[in-house]
């Protein structure tokens, strides 16, 4: 009982292991199959094979609305023909929705093919991959690769949308025409130079076909928002492009987040004019070592996007190992140098994504092709022969060792074995945890396929979370500058790297702030940093002013984040009076006494703008019952004054005796209303009963200042007399000891009215917007003007 207990113990564990291994089946996939030569007729379909035993349903949806189904097992695969009229050839509208997406009550996989019905001599294939979104991916990154040809083929770039409102920019690496908006059906065509950055929107089964006449794309860059397919490759590639032979080159191109760092390459069976490898980088300084057998060659280092090829013969392994995430492509060569098949075009999955159970189906006799094969590797740290089953039963193999000289070890081991025509296969590694790689190829003469027959698609990758602690920040200008705190959200097990950058909107670098572009390094376990964004204070008179903050990920596969920053102005325009001895000067009319308001403004961006303020006198006490409030609204520019004319009054109308009012600011443009303050030099202004003599106007400057204040009130009592501002000042010839005597008596009057005046404004403060400190009193006296 207890051996029993044991025995089911081990194969649930067993059972286990196996289930949360790499998987290579998925249940959703979503692509597009690209035209072969010269846009002639070919025959294309798609063959659906999965390792399970149990029958699965499967789903066909071709674009314009087809749709099929059947079903598929371990032992029998399901193929499906598909419509010329559905293979993608131009970037036109009429090409747009030629998706196809397969769907599955398991995980299958999926083989798409390509050859000419007038030619057996151009065949394409290439292993599907599967649908995959990351949650915590925010935008999925692929670098094409490709080769060119002499003659008069494109190379090529198909892309399909997995999902709806899939944001796409294209930066080629090569000059190319594609339209401006896909969603439109006579969309101009725009053309896009080298390195040009062009964005689309795709919704999913959606295609776009991107050619180019000789072209190559590789390092042709392309990144979205939501998971894309990508097929590179070429109608009719060459390799080298000098050799003659071409054949349709297809493969999908995995996300770099998929990328790995150490790969074994195997030569395809059946060549013998050695491969052609590619290698791209992701990431700038990119070291690579490679040696292939006893044959060690030199480190080099790459650049983002850069790519190096080099050559290895047949009989030879390679291993090529690299410190950042890498893709390497396999060419095989041109019927012209070793007169087996045309080139093909392969991506080598890293041994990262190795798979412990691939199916795959061998192609029918109508693809004309006599020797097919497979090519099976396996890491050293699981291998044993009696480990690797085909179809159930041990393989039968001569097994090669891969040995690497960087390392001085083995590394892995081969195996080559040729398959029947149109046979359904499973190939298993039975260790729990076990995995593998496995290619597929056949060759006759001036054609060839090859493809990549597992690749887990497994985020290898890190994606850092680096975010701003808060969306929005605000500052005075007159502050020295914002504090920013910086957060990492993830588990902080690695060191990683953001950029923190400004960006201009309503306020400008080497303008309102300092420009910004920061590097901040993130040691293992370190979760916050901050940064100071530097203002730059100045006397400009302006409206509430915002940039951006940016974060820009080190990582690609990491989360952009972004944070706006309002700069609060301080400086204002205040408008006060003030007197003749502090600057201000005294306006004469005959026979008019005048409340005159000259408005001195502080600067704007721009000496061109001009802003408008609106004023008004508000008559709180007057004998005067013909004396209405006045508005004025102010127009004025940058540096200019204006004088405006409140209040006006003729000299002979006696019967007004007594004025008190107050100004204030009611509306602004260009300017917040808050920065517009009434300054109170002079609060109190009275006018006397006095002699003879031409109105004194009043003059009011405005004034860029750094605090606000209150607005001051204006108390103006009107008779036929002149007034003075802030200080006694007595202009006469006195001729006589009587006239003295006269001015002195009248002098006392004012003062004695300036002290009644002065005690009885505090109702006043009841039309404050806003709380102020106690002010100072200012008594405005008249100035005798006649002898």
């Amino acid at each position: 009982m207890s051996l029993n207990l044991s025995i089911m113990l081990i194969l649930l564990s067993v059972t286990a292991l196996l289930s949360t291994s790499e998987a290579n089946g998925a249940r959703t996939f979503v692509f597009g199959i690209p035209q072969n030569v010269r846009d002639q007729a070919s025959y294309s379909k798609i063959i659906i094979t999965t390792v399970s035993k149990e029958t699965l349903r499967v789903n066909v949806t071709l674009g314009g609305g087809l749709q099929y189904s059947g079903t598929v097992s371990a032992s029998h695969s399901y193929s499906l023909s598909i419509p010329e009229s559905l293979i993608v050839k131009n970037s036109y509208s009429q090409d747009r929705n030629k998706g196809i997406i397969v769907e599955a009550s398991g995980e299958v996989e999926v083989t798409a093919y390509n050859r000419l019905t007038t030619s057996t001599e151009s065949i394409g294939a290439f292993r599907v991959l599967p649908y995959s979104s990351l949650p915590e991916l925010y935008q999925y990154r692929y670098i094409a690769v490709s080769t060119g040809s002499t003659f008069k083929f494109h190379g090529l770039i198909l892309l399909v949308g997995c999902e709806e409102e899939t944001i796409v920019n294209i930066k080629p690496s090569v000059t190319v025409e594609m339209p401006q908006d896909l969603q439109l059906s006579n969309s101009n065509i725009t053309v896009v130079a080298e390195g040009q950055n062009h964005q689309v929107v795709l919704h999913k089964g959606q295609t776009l076909l991107l050619k180019v006449l000789k072209g190559n794309f590789t390092g042709t860059e392309i990144i979205s928002n939501k998971p894309l397919t990508v097929v590179s490759g070429h109608e009719c590639g060459r390799m080298p492009e000098s050799e003659g032979g071409c054949d349709q080159l297809l493969a999908q191109i995995p996300p770099t987040v998929t990328w790995g760092k150490d790969f074994i390459l195997l030569p395809l069976s059946g060549r013998i004019s050695g491969h052609i490898y590619k290698v791209i980088a992701s990431q700038n300084d990119t070291t690579i070592n490679h040696n292939c057998n006893d044959t060690v060659g030199s480190p080099f280092v790459l650049s983002d996007r850069e790519v190096m090829e080099f050559w290895s013969p047949s009989d030879r392994s390679c291993h090529v190992k690299a410190d950042k995430p890498i893709m390497v492509a396999q060419f095989s060569l041109g019927q012209d140098t070793d007169g087996v098949g045309d080139p093909t075009l392969t991506i080598v999955p890293p041994k990262e994504q190795y798979v412990h159970e691939i199916s795959f189906k061998s192609f029918s006799g109508d693809s004309s092709i006599n020797d097919q094969y497979m090519n099976i590797i396996v890491p050293s740290d699981c291998f044993h022969h009696n480990l690797i089953r085909l179809d159930g039963e041990v393989i039968m193999c001569e097994w090669s060792l891969v040995y690497s000289y960087d390392s001085e070890t083995v590394i892995g081991y081969t195996c080559k074995k040729s398959l029947e025509a149109d046979t359904v296969h499973t190939l298993t590694h039975i260790k729990p945890g076990g995995h593998m790689a496995l290619s597929v190829c056949g060759f006759t003469g001036r054609k060839g396929y090859a493809y990549n027959a597992g690749f887990a698609l497994q985020p290898l990758n890190s994606i850092v979370k680096v975010l701003f602690s808060k969306s929005s920040y605000q500052v005075r200008e007159n502050d020295e500058y914002v504090l920013v705190q910086v957060t990492r959200m993830d588990d902080v097990v690695s060191p990683a790297g953001v950029t923190v950058i400004a960006l201009s909107g309503t306020a400008h670098s080497s303008k309102d702030y300092v420009q910004l572009k920061q590097d901040l390094i993130f040691e293992v376990g370190e979760k916050h940093k901050t940064v100071k964004v530097y203002m730059i204070d100045d006397d400009c008179v302006e409206e509430r002013e915002t940039f951006k903050l940016v974060i820009e990920p080190h990582n690609i596969y990491s989360p952009s984040s972004e944070a706006t920053v309002d700069i609060i102005d301080d400086d204002s325009i205040q408008i006060g009076f003030y007197s003749p001895q502090d600057g201000g000067q005294a306006l004469y009319e005959d026979d008019e006494k005048m409340f005159v308001v000259e408005i001195m403004n502080g600067s704007f961006p721009s000496d061109d703008e001009t802003a408008n303020i609106t004023l008004s006198l508000e008559i709180v006490e007057s004998t005067d019952t013909a004396a209405p409030p006045h508005v004025e609204m102010v127009t004025f520019s940058s540096g200019k004054n204006r004088t405006v004319i409140l209040y006006k009054q003729r000299s002979h109308d006696n019967d007004i005796s007594s004025l008190v009012g107050f100004l204030k600011v009611d509306k602004t443009d260009k300017v917040d209303q808050d920065q517009v303050y009434l300054k109170p030099s002079v609060n109190i202004l009275h006018v006397h009963p006095l002699m003879s003599s031409s109105m004194v106007s009043v003059i009011a400057t405005a004034t860029p200042t750094g605090e606000p204040t209150a607005p001051p009130f204006i108390e103006y009592h009107t008779s036929s007399q002149s007034t003075s501002i802030s200080t006694i000042v007595l202009i006469a010839s006195i001729s006589s000891f009587c006239t003295a005597l006269v001015v002195v008596a009248f002098a006392l009057f004012g003062c004695f009215l300036s002290y009644k005046y002065g005690q009885n404004n505090d109702f006043r403060y009841q039309y404050f917007r806003r709380k102020t400190p106690p002010r100072e009193t200012y008594i405005v006296h008249e100035v005798v003007n006649s002898v």
